[in-house]
This record gives C-alpha cells, sequence and structure tokens, in this order.
C-alpha cells in the first residue's frame, strides 16, 4: 500500500471517530435538552398535584398506614369475608353478597343466580378447615343449593394439588348444593396450576373485585362503610399498578413529540439501571448481614450464607444458617427473599426451611413457632413457618427510589430485619432445630 492510500485509510477513520464523537455529543446534548423540557413540565404538574392533596388526601389510608395492605390472609380474606357476610358489621344485609353472586352468575355460564332467602340463612365461613385443606371463604345457601368456594392468593403460591383438592370436597356436597362455583382470586386473574381438570373461575381483584365494590358503593347508606372500602379499592389498584395520581398528566407531556426520543432513551437506560440495582443490592445485604452477625452474641451458633451469582432468577434467597451441621439436612433458618418476575421480584423475609420438610409440621415445637409468627403478623406456608411481604419489589419504583437516594440506611434496614427476626424467636428456633436432631427424624434423609 502506498502513502497516499495509507494517508487516505487514516483520514476516512479520522472523520469517522470525529463524527461519532459529534453525533454522540449531540445525543447526549438532545438528551438534557429533553429532560431540561420534562422537568419543567412536570413542576406544575407536581404543583397541582399537590394543592389537590390538600383536599382530597389519597394516600391517607388506614391498611397502608399499619402495613397490612398486602397481608393476603388477615387482611383480604378477612376484610372480603367481613363484606359477603349479610350479618356483618357493615350493616347493609344482602347487599355485597347479592351483587357478588350476580358477578359469579355474569361470569359462570353453569352458575345459576340463586334466589335469595332471609339473609340468615346464609352462611359465610373464612379458614375453613375440611379433609381436602383450609378454604379461604366458603359461601353457603343451603335453602338456595348453592356451594362458592374462593381460593384467595395476593402473592403466596398454589399448595400442593391445592385446586383439586377442593374441587373434590365440593363434589361431596354436591348432592345436597348442586349450584357451585369454584373461584380462583389472584391480583391479575392468572390461571391455576393446581386445577388439574377440573372446573374453576379465575377472578380478578382488578377488574373484577373492583367493579363488584363500585357497583355497590351507590347502594351503601353508611357513609362509613363507603369510606372505608374506597380505602380498600385504593390499596386494590395500588398492587395491581392502578393508582394514576398525576400519572396522565406526565404520559401526555412524554408523549409529545418533541419529547418521546429523550423520554424512550430514558426508559432504555432505567431497564438497564434495574438488574445493575439488584446485584448491588443482594451483595450489599448480605456484607452488611454478615457484619452485623458478627458483632452479636448470634455469631458463634449462626452464620450468612451468600446470594446465588445470577441475580435474574426467581427466589434467590439469602440465609443466616446455624452452624451446626444437620445429619438429616431438615431444620429452620431466616431468609430474605425476592418472588418471582411477575411480582417485580416483590421482596419477603421471615423463617422457613432449608428443604421442604412437611414431616417437621407434626412437632409441637413447630407449632408452637407457627403460633407465635402468626401473631406476629406472619403467613404460614409449606416452606415457611412465616414469611412477611414487603413493600418493595426489586424492579420497581419504591426500591430503585431507595437504592439511588437513601441506600446504606434501605441496606441496614433489610439486613436488620433478620438479624432481628432471629433473635426474637431464637428460642423456638433453636427448640424445633433440636427436636430435629432426634430420632426419628435424624436420619430421615439419611
Amino acid at each position: 500500500m502506498d502513502e497516499a492510500s495509507l494517508a487516505g485509510i487514516t483520514s476516512l477513520l479520522g472523520n469517522f471517530r470525529l463524527h461519532r464523537e459529534e453525533t454522540q455529543a449531540e445525543k447526549y446534548k438532545a438528551l438534557a435538552e429533553g429532560l431540561s423540557r420534562m422537568r419543567a413540565g412536570l413542576e406544575p404538574i407536581r404543583e397541582q398535584f399537590a394543592r389537590d392533596e390538600i383536599v382530597n388526601a389519597s394516600h391517607f389510608n388506614i391498611f397502608s398506614m399499619l402495613g397490612v395492605q398486602h397481608n393476603e390472609v388477615t387482611t383480604h380474606s378477612r376484610f372480603l369475608y367481613e363484606l359477603l357476610r349479610p350479618e356483618g358489621s357493615h350493616c347493609q344485609r344482602m347487599l355485597f353478597l347479592t351483587k357478588f353472586l350476580e358477578m359469579l352468575a355474569e361470569r359462570d355460564e353453569e352458575f345459576l343466580m340463586p334466589e335469595l332467602p332471609l339473609r340468615g340463612e346464609w352462611q359465610v365461613e373464612r379458614e375453613k378447615r375440611v379433609g381436602y385443606g383450609i378454604l379461604d371463604l366458603v359461601i353457603l345457601g343451603r335453602k338456595a343449593e348453592t356451594l362458592v368456594v374462593i381460593e384467595n392468593k395476593i402473592w403466596a403460591k398454589e399448595g400442593d394439588i391445592q385446586l383439586e383438592r377442593y374441587a373434590a370436597y365440593m363434589k361431596t356436597m354436591k348432592a345436597a348444593c348442586p349450584n357451585q362455583a369454584l373461584i380462583y382470586l389472584t391480583p391479575d386473574g392468572e390461571e391455576s396450576v393446581t386445577a388439574n381438570m377440573e372446573r374453576y373461575l379465575a377472578l380478578a381483584y382488578k377488574p373484577d373485585i373492583v367493579n363488584w365494590l363500585e357497583e355497590c358503593l351507590p347502594e351503601v347508606k353508611s357513609p362509613r362503610v363507603s369510606h372505608t372500602i374506597q380505602q380498600y379499592l385504593d390499596i386494590i389498584r395500588e398492587f395491581s399498578g392502578g393508582r394514576m395520581d398525576y400519572k396522565q398528566e406526565a404520559i401526555d407531556l412524554i408523549k409529545r413529540p418533541e419529547n418521546i426520543e429523550a423520554s424512550l432513551e430514558i426508559a432504555g437506560l432505567v431497564e438497564a439501571l434495574k438488574p445493575q440495582f439488584q446485584k448491588i443490592f443482594w451483595e450489599d445485604v448480605a456484607a452488611k448481614t454478615e457484619s452485623l452477625l458478627l458483632i452479636s452474641e448470634l455469631a458463634n451458633a449462626w452464620r450468612v450464607g451468600s446470594p446465588k451469582k445470577s441475580f435474574d432468577q426467581k427466589n434467590l434467597t439469602l440465609a443466616i444458617f446455624p452452624r451446626e451441621k444437620f445429619v438429616n439436612q431438615h431444620f429452620l433458618l431466616v431468609a430474605l427473599q425476592q418472588d418471582e418476575i411477575s411480582t417485580g421480584y416483590r421482596l419477603c423475609y421471615g423463617i422457613g426451611w432449608d428443604q421442604l420438610f412437611p414431616e417437621g409440621r407434626q412437632l409441637s415445637e413447630y407449632e408452637e413457632l407457627r403460633k407465635e409468627l402468626t401473631n406476629q403478623g406472619f403467613i404460614d406456608e409449606d416452606w415457611w413457618p412465616g414469611r412477611k411481604y414487603l413493600d418493595y419489589a426489586v424492579w420497581k419504583k419504591e426500591f430503585l427510589l431507595r437504592m439511588g437516594t437513601d441506600r446504606d440506611a434501605f441496606i441496614e434496614e433489610m439486613a436488620s430485619l433478620l438479624i432481628n427476626l432471629l433473635k426474637v424467636n431464637l428460642d423456638m428456633i433453636n427448640a424445633v432445630n433440636a427436636a430435629l436432631r432426634q430420632p426419628p427424624y435424624l436420619t430421615a434423609s439419611g
């Protein structure tokens, strides 16, 4: 290659590099200008929302303030139970039950709207224990020959062949109550994975429960009941992703032609940020938990197990293990866990099994621990004597804000949850683990 050709190539590469740098600079400039425009446009929207909130106080919610808005059993099942009971404290008699049965008749072609006798002839039960499991909600009208069983799932997963078992129970009631509906109620109406070939109706908190309650509201005579239902509807919209606040005005601003390119660029950057924050979170919580454990009286008997390297998998867990080796590998531990991607990797924590061990539930020591955890607001599930969901999902707004603006305090808060849970329940955890070191459990798995 002659010198002239080489010089030409060098010049071409130089021009290309300069063009790329200029293009990148223009891109960053356009992004900065777009951010500036949107910030200026959002400010009056925020200010108007703040003025409206003085009157509306839309975030003043008794469920949220008490931290119970995500409790499947103690909040949602109990609240629905109280509404569906004709003799409930709402004093609206058959209103809620009638509207609910009408909704079922509309949604399920095989379920018939029963003739509604006197309210005392309907029985609504919660956490009904039968030979096939524990039924969340049961509506029984013997004169109307009607039976409705509701399985309510907010964050918990289905138990072993759960809906199939409940359908089997309902078959035993078929002669007395031929008009039946088995309901699987979830935030978004997801399908059951345990129904097998049994018939059931999938209902969603949004829109089904929202629509039912909104249809009831105009007929509610008590302002106290109306206000409570409005607050309950707010928490449903919140965990179903439906709270708008001033979002529509912000959306209108973002989708303007002069802002759309910058908006898409920012959205891409946020998506790239999520797994980075996720990885930092788990690494930092593991390190902080270990440091808190080492300076506590627990250090000689307990250790921290670091989370796995792949941070995008479901059910990623950080646990505090007993240091003692268990022959059968069945023991209780304290854990922080992220749920499935469908929840945005929702965070939860509690006391659980290292390996699923149903036989351990037979221990009297286990039952004492389970009851105590229930009193502390934890949910009893297959893997967990007690688990509690937190108000954070790893890929969602509240988590990202804490990681971006309050990271150190957030990490210490999460680590302290685990350490304190272990300290408070240490004697009962140790009692269960000690019982598991005795026959017949010692050699249960070799």
